[in-house]
């Protein structure tokens, strides 16, 4: 579209120097283009500029883009300035409340480790009993720690292009701030508070037997106890201020009930007596000596209750090693030889013996395979691990309470509970020899016909138990016990050869 702006599109082309046309060449150049004078003329100063006008028009525009490309520059520079590492904090940054801006990393660290170190050494103060226990936050377990705050801090200002430093410095300039880390440490804390109030707790005090010169039964009373609740009173310890210069906590006390209480053994009903029994060994033989401790003292103290079944095996265990057993003299297959534990058989044969004495029913025992010296035909009782065992069913009504006493070569084992005076178990032992079988070998160092005895042989026995329980003089029962049947050792005889 034509807009009359120039004489482009009419077939016109304007003279070439307007300045020299007379003002009747102008009139008709403006007519032939359809324009009156004065636009023409207008039109035609505008198309065409003198020289000097465009030489002028040319160095300004280049005035210009010089003077652009200085203040292009001189900013350039200015930003390289402003964003350049001087290798310190940015101003305005602060790690732990610490402003460390215009800091170096060493200084700006030491500055902060020093809040840190008065921090820990805040004073944490205990009123317990009148008492008042001091310690720090420090050492009861608070740690803080500020390496990731500043190296954070320190990267301010430093990532990124030109611009993108500057915007962080002008952020960090108007205000910024990095927290330390603080966290507790759980173990030392508790440690530390055990340890604290360790002195005030007071272990709770069970009831228990005292047996009187008569074997009657006295009930020492119990007691409870009392214990700072560790758990309880660290929680409180992490929700302090650790802002304030200093906190103080009231510590209380959690009440610790016996487990066993004089009103529970009062009603146990355990009077005086029931049975004892006294077995002798030789104190010379240190090792099976050890054993027998050992196993008498993992019964000793043992309460059996009601209808309740004891077993030596359960309540003594395995003899272990690692429970203090030794080796010493046992009997396997017919043969002495040694094995770990020799000589807690005496043991629990000595509490068979209780057992029968006190007028238990017997569930479980069996006899040595040989006949032994320590304890009368029939009334030894072998154990093993894990059998065989020796058990009793507690049908004596009420409690019983088993003691165990070592002597210098002596071991009894006495049994507690309801006691009836004027009553008596006798127990009778009916041996049956078996004699020893004759076992002949051929020996051919010995001349012709030539017979030497190579082992002496040792009888064995059958024997019969019986119980008689005796009340005020007359014969309550009688009963027959587990029967014993020990093996004889055979006679060994030796041969020469034949004539």
């Amino acid at each position: 579209m034509d807009d009359g702006s120039s004489y482009e599109g009419r077939g016109t082309e304007p003279p070439a120097d307007p300045s020299h046309l007379t003002r009747r060449e102008v009139a008709v150049a403006g007519e032939a283009a359809g324009l009156p004078l004065g636009e023409h003329r207008r039109r035609l100063r505008r198309h065409r500029k003198s020289p000097l006008v465009r030489f002028l028009t040319h160095k300004v525009t280049v005035s210009i883009i010089i003077v652009l490309i200085l203040v292009l520059g001189s900013g350039v520079t200015a930003l390289a300035v402003y964003t350049r590492d001087t290798g310190v904090f940015m101003p305005g940054l602060s790690v732990a409340g610490i402003n460390v801006g215009n800091m170096t990393q060493a200084a700006g660290q030491a500055r902060v480790n020093q809040k840190i170190a008065g921090i820990r050494s805040r004073a944490v103060k205990f009123e317990v009993e009148g008492k008042t226990l001091k310690s720090t936050l420090g050492d009861l377990g608070l740690t803080l720690t500020v390496d990731k705050a500043l190296t954070e801090a320190y990267q301010v200002g430093r990532q990124g292009n030109l611009i993108e430093k500057a915007e962080q410095k002008k952020a960090a300039s108007q205000g910024m701030s990095f927290n330390m880390n603080t966290a507790w440490d759980k173990k030392k804390l508790s440690e530390a508070l055990t340890k604290m109030f360790a002195p005030f707790d007071v272990a709770p005090h069970d009831a228990s037997f005292t047996i009187t010169p008569q074997n009657t039964m006295k009930i020492t009373p119990d007691s409870a106890g009392k214990a700072v609740d560790i758990t309880a009173l660290a929680k409180q310890v992490q929700k302090l201020d650790t802002s304030l210069p200093s906190n103080t906590l009231k510590v209380s006390f959690t009440k610790e009930p016996p487990k066993l209480t004089a009103a529970t053994l009062a009603k146990e009903k355990i009077t005086g007596l029931l049975g004892s029994y006294t077995s002798y060994f030789d104190s010379s033989q240190v090792g099976r000596t050890k054993n027998v401790g050992l196993a008498a003292a993992a019964i000793n103290g043992t309460v059996v209750a009601p209808g309740a079944v004891f077993s030596f095996n359960k309540t003594v265990g395995e003899c272990t090693a690692a429970k203090g057993y030794v080796n010493a003299y046992i009997i396997v297959n017919g043969q002495f030889v040694e094995g770990r534990g020799g000589g807690v058989c005496q043991v629990s044969s000595t509490l068979y013996n209780a057992v029968l004495y006190s007028d238990l029913h017997v569930t479980q025992r069996t006899n040595h395979d040989l006949v032994i010296s320590y304890m009368p035909l029939g009334q030894d009782a072998t154990v093993a691990w894990p059998g065989p065992d020796v058990q009793f069913e507690n049908d004596s009504g009420g409690y019983v309470l088993i003691r165990t006493k070592m002597g210098t070569n002596s071991l009894t084992i006495n049994f507690y509970g309801q006691a009836q005076p004027g009553r008596k178990v006798l127990i009778q032992d009916y041996p049956t020899p078996v004699p020893p079988p004759v076992q002949t070998v051929k020996d051919p160092s010995l001349p012709a016909g030539q017979k030497q005895v190579k082992q002496q042989g040792v009888q064995g026995y059958k024997v019969t138990t019986t119980r008689t329980v005796v009340q005020n003089g007359k014969t309550v029962s009688t009963e027959n016990l587990p029967s014993s049947y020990y093996a004889p050792t055979p006679t060994i005889i030796a041969v020469g050869p034949d004539k």
